[in-house]
């Protein structure tokens, strides 16, 4: 199986009906659609402090549009409180792969590399091959940030791309021999998705497109989980999933996007373009649904948002 070099089909019977051997090309994205909860957060053109300090020094600088998209979602989770609970944010809809792969939290963190050089579309994102192409976010789940913990964990990806039909591509995701940390959005007609434990939570889906955050709930994360989606803060799925472990693999084990990092080596490769991603605490409902709407609001303001 996955876990111990067999095939997916082996692992499926033993552990999960997460992962199928149904491949498919990418959809054409749907026309965006208002979601459903809270509304978008209004622009502002007030600054901040983590606005300037991430915006200074740039190899390349931004438009004055791309400023003042990132100031206006960067200070907004400061004012919201979720600045704070992030170890890593990335945007990769912007104007090159320089500033795509830095982490927006601390710039000398955590940096994007790219592995088999995923497609980068200006003002859009990373789009994968679905066989070989994947970025790592060098983030060491056991031993990284100071947020990403057992029982207080959370991550989330932009998803641009309108797929309807299953595959059993990963956007997302890390495993160790036993543990995960994943997010498999359209596989049979469901998404599956976990943190830090193998229960696999899975709830019925349509499409990969959307904004997606998968939580360790603040509180009560020892045995509980969500998956949100878009601004609903209602959950799209809610678990009671008893944590095991951080996925580790000595210490080298890190998500990674468009596959699946499993003990260091990737796997279930995505053909997704990705526009953004992040890796944190716990997040509650409002929380969740305010990261969303945060950098869907960025999104809104490039003309690529997915609700």
């Amino acid at each position: 199986d996955w876990r111990d070099g067999g095939s997916p089909p082996s692992w499926r019977r033993r552990a999960s009906p997460g992962i199928l051997l149904l491949w498919a090309s990418s959809a054409f994205a749907q026309m965006p659609m208002t979601g459903a909860g809270l509304a978008k957060p209004a622009a502002s053109g007030g600054g901040c402090s983590q606005a300037t300090t991430f915006l200074s020094g740039l190899t390349t600088a931004y438009t004055t549009a791309y400023t003042t998209a990132y100031t206006t979602m960067i200070c907004g989770m400061v004012s919201d409180g979720t600045w704070a609970l992030l170890d890593a944010l990335y945007i990769f809809a912007t104007d090159s792969t320089t500033n795509a792969n830095l982490n927006l939290i601390n710039k000398s963190n955590y940096g994007i590399v790219g592995h088999g050089t995923p497609t980068f579309t200006a003002g859009q994102g990373y789009t994968g091959n679905g066989s070989s192409m994947y970025l790592d976010t060098q983030f060491q789940l056991d031993a990284g940030g100071t947020n990403y913990l057992l029982n207080s964990a959370s991550f989330g990806v932009y998803v641009q791309t309108n797929r309807t039909t299953s595959s059993n591509a990963v956007d997302m995701g890390a495993a160790d021999s036993t543990n995960y940390a994943y997010m498999q959005l359209l596989t049979g007609g469901t998404a599956y998705w976990e943190v830090n434990a193998a229960n696999f939570p899975n709830v019925a889906n349509t499409t990969t497109r959307g904004a997606w955050v998968a939580t360790r709930i603040a509180g009560t994360g020892a045995n509980s989980v969500n998956l949100y989606k878009n601004g609903n803060m209602s959950p799209f799925s809610t678990a009671t999933d008893n944590s095991a472990a951080i996925p580790h693999d000595g210490s080298l084990q890190t998500f990674t996007l468009l596959a699946l990092s499993i003990s260091t080596t990737p796997n279930f490769y995505s053909s997704s373009q990705i526009s953004a991603a992040f890796i944190g605490g716990a997040l509650t409902a409002t929380q969740a649904t305010g990261v969303n709407n945060r950098i869907n609001t960025y999104m809104t303001a490039l003309g690529i948002y997915v609700y």
